[in-house]
């Protein structure tokens, strides 16, 4: 598997897992998941990036989703 789409799917696990613990500060978060899957330094410093670009852009991302999202609520997705 190549190094971008590794990181792409940690990104997306770590994502997945910010999001259920509804932490308010996700270093600590991301510190630990890190701990538990050791790789490469280019595919976390890829991840990394994603996470923290879709942290900045949650709200607009959030807004579009409920924009466009016929018959949910975003609570429930």
């Amino acid at each position: 598997m190549g190094r971008r789409r590794q990181a792409r799917e940690f990104a997306l696990q770590l994502l997945y897992e910010l999001d259920v613990r509804g932490e308010s500060d996700p270093g600590p978060v991301i510190d630990a998941f890190w701990k538990r899957q050791p790789v490469h330094e280019e595919v976390r410093a890829f991840a990394d990036a994603l996470v923290r670009g879709v942290k900045a852009q949650q709200p607009k991302i959030d807004e579009l989703i409920v924009r466009f999202a016929e018959h949910w609520e975003l609570e429930r997705m």
